[in-house]
């Protein structure tokens, strides 16, 4: 019996979280983005970090700011035709919470776009990094 309560408190959780999840995504206006596009848009944004942003050690450039890169955020959501990750980095006190919009290429994905969306929760919204306007880091 004991067994069974379990269960059904786990697939509770489960299907809880899928609404609230649900309810999340009509409120922001993104698109559902299956399993093998994230792990493809994850690895693109992991790739365009160690190899454009950070230097030895993990320190990394978001402009003239020098930081770590702390973690990359589970969610990837669909936004304006973009794929759009994101990552935590941290300087100091301060965490930043960078955005990386993600275009998909003949089935592979390529950073396009990179943007500064917060520090310490505070909006920020500059564009570090943007492939079409050939602005360098």
């Amino acid at each position: 019996m004991k067994r069974v309560l379990i269960v059904m408190a786990f697939v509770y959780l489960a299907v809880a979280g899928t609404v609230i999840a649900s309810e999340k995504e009509a409120v922001t206006g993104a698109e559902k983005v299956d399993l093998v596009a994230k792990v493809g848009v994850q690895a693109a944004v992991l790739d365009f970090i160690g190899d454009e942003a950070c230097e030895v050690h993990g320190v990394c450039k978001l402009g003239t700011i020098r930081a770590r890169y702390s973690r990359l955020l589970d969610e990837v959501e669909k936004k304006d035709g973009f794929y759009v990750a994101h990552a935590e980095f941290a300087a100091g006190k301060s965490i930043f919470n960078v955005a990386y919009y993600v275009e998909e290429r003949d089935g592979s994905y390529t950073v396009v776009k990179e943007v500064i969306l917060a520090r310490n929760g505070e909006p920020v919204n500059e564009v570090m990094w943007e492939e079409e306007s050939g602005k360098k880091r």
